[in-house]
C-alpha cells in the first residue's frame, strides 16, 4: 500500500493554515456579532476591494448563493444595504450603512491582529518568501491577481 502523508502536500498545508487562521478570526469577530465570512465581506467593501455581489464572488471565490446569504445577513444586522447600480441596471452596489462604517475599522483592527498573530511566527524574509510563492502559485493558476509591473527582463519591477 502506498504511503500517504498529508503533511507533505502543499494543498493540505495551505488549507490547514487557512482553516486555522479562519477559526481564529471567527473567535475574534464573534464578540462583534460577526462570523469570519461576514467580517471578510464587510472589510472587502470597506476597503473598496469589491462593490457588487459579482465582484465579491470573483475576489473571494465564493458561489453566488453564499454571497447572497452573507449580504442578506449583513443587511439584517444593519451593516450594509443594496442600492441600484447606476452604471448597470441589472446589478446592485453594496454600501456600508452608518453602523457598518462605524464597525468596519474595529473589524479591520481585529483582522490585522489576527494576521499578525500568525505572521510573527515567521521572520520578515520568511514572510516575503511565503507571500511571493503563494502569489506565484495564484498567478500561474490563473487566479486573476492584479498584474505586477515588470521590468525589461520580464521580472517583477520593484519600483
Amino acid at each position: 500500500m502506498p504511503q500517504f502523508d498529508p503533511q507533505a502536500l502543499l494543498g493540505y498545508l495551505i488549507n490547514r493554515v487557512a482553516a486555522t487562521m479562519r477559526e481564529s478570526l471567527e473567535a475574534r469577530t464573534r464578540p462583534l456579532g460577526l462570523t469570519a465570512p461576514q467580517a471578510v465581506i464587510l472589510l472587502g467593501r470597506y476597503a473598496g476591494v469589491a462593490t457588487t455581489p459579482a465582484q465579491f464572488r470573483r475576489v473571494h471565490w465564493v458561489d453566488p448563493a453564499a454571497i447572497t446569504r452573507l449580504l442578506d445577513q449583513l443587511e439584517r444586522k444593519g451593516l450594509t444595504r443594496r442600492v441600484p447600480n447606476p452604471a448597470d441596471r441589472r446589478s446592485v452596489l453594496i454600501e456600508l450603512t452608518d453602523a457598518g462604517l462605524e464597525l468596519a475599522p474595529l473589524v479591520h483592527k481585529v483582522a490585522r491582529e489576527n494576521n499578525a498573530r500568525y505572521a510573527q511566527l515567521l521572520t520578515a524574509d520568511q514572510q516575503e518568501t511565503v507571500l511571493a510563492s503563494l502569489r506565484q502559485i495564484l498567478r500561474y493558476a490563473g487566479a486573476g491577481l492584479r498584474p505586477q509591473p515588470t521590468d525589461e527582463r520580464g521580472g517583477a519591477d520593484d519600483r
